[in-house]
């Protein structure tokens, strides 16, 4: 029988949220600002997917395509 932290079906939310959190603080994180160009925050990204919108073709070229 598997052992649970919290419910069978609490379990996947939780590590869900937790890694949500996570790229969050790591977003927010001022050490890692020049690892993440304009555009290509969650929220922004997110936002794009909620209006149907591409992504900016200059996020894939030029000097904000660093990976």
């Amino acid at each position: 029988m598997p052992a649970y932290l919290v419910s069978r079906a609490a379990d996947p939310l939780l590590g869900l949220l937790t890694g949500l959190f996570a790229y969050r603080l790591w977003e927010t994180d001022a050490k890692n600002a020049h690892l993440r160009p304009e555009g290509r925050s969650l929220y922004a990204l997110l936002g794009r997917f909620a209006r149907g919108e591409a992504p900016p073709r200059e996020l894939y070229t030029g000097p904000a395509a660093r990976v």
